[in-house]
């Protein structure tokens, strides 16, 4: 087995030559944790990319570099090549943190997209999200991200679970007719991605706020905080992508660990483990 290089990877200005850059660097480490309160651990998804998903404990699962990277190219390969998304485009994203929420973003990223927060009213005459991305939570609750059904004509895919990513197809169906599980639409497409967008200038991310935030800058964010395992909290129902600081939390979870070489992990706010949790990941710092 080759051994990878550790440390910190070398400065970047955009976040595909960042994640290639650490995936290069930290292979098959730790990129992303998550505990999740009550989950059993498993296997991977059918399809997942062979890189494999980790974890050794009931309710965690690590997504290492590579692994991150495979989830990361079938999705821009699904968004460019089946959507036809591009430089410039907008998605439309809900969910908590965890690493189907990064790999659905960095995906995007990895175009050269713009991420807005959905809200519930993407088929609205100006709003202009190619595509809508939630959390299955977003249509089971009745939060402002929850799209009208009568009028779902923006293409819209669902994720679920925080450890393998997965949403039960028959609540998809009854929620949002027409709408698809994300795992079952970037499996098919192959771990080889599209051409990236090299251009850190780009516009990466509008909050709820309307402020904007190149690709650059986000990157430059998390590159200003010290190296080290990184704990962010999940509280329930969370929209990391409308909420309070979403900025600084999404690029946490997403680009801290292309930056500094070391893991995010996610636990929920409520995990009575949280302690032990912090104790057995080495957690340095905690954001929520």
């Amino acid at each position: 087995m080759r051994l990878m290089g550790s440390g910190r990877p070398p400065a970047t200005s955009d976040v595909a030559a960042a994640l290639t850059t650490a995936v290069g660097m930290l292979g098959q480490r730790p990129a992303i944790t998550g505990h999740a309160l009550g989950a059993p651990d498993g296997d991977a998804p059918g399809g997942a990319p062979a890189s494999g998903q980790g974890g050794g404990q009931a309710g965690r699962r690590e997504q290492g570099f590579a692994s991150l990277a495979g989830w990361v190219a079938k999705g821009a390969n699904l968004l460019h090549g089946e959507l036809g998304l591009g430089e410039g485009d907008r998605i439309a994203l809900a969910g908590p943190p965890g690493w189907p929420l990064a790999a659905v973003t960095l995906s995007a990223w990895w175009l050269g997209l713009t991420v807005v927060p959905a809200t519930g009213r993407e088929d609205d005459e100006g709003s202009d999200p190619a595509v809508l991305v939630t959390h299955l939570s977003a249509l089971a609750g009745g939060g402002p991200a929850r799209p009208d059904r009568s009028r779902s004509s923006v293409p819209h895919l669902v994720f679920g679970d925080a450890l393998d990513g997965t949403a039960d197809a028959n609540t998809i169906a009854t929620l949002l007719p027409g709408a698809e599980q994300w795992t079952d639409a970037v499996t098919p497409h192959g771990d080889r991605p599209p051409t990236p967008a090299h251009d850190g200038d780009l516009v990466a991310l509008v909050t709820a706020d309307g402020a904007t935030h190149t690709q650059r800058t986000l990157l430059e964010q998390v590159r200003g905080g010290t190296d080290g395992v990184l704990g962010l909290l999940r509280a329930a129902d969370e929209d990391l992508v409308r909420g309070p600081d979403s900025a600084q939390r999404l690029a946490a979870l997403a680009l801290r660990p292309l930056v500094t070489g070391a893991a995010t992990v996610v636990v929920d706010a409520a995990d009575p483990a949280r302690d032990e949790h912090a104790r057995s990941e080495r957690i340095a710092d905690w954001i929520g």
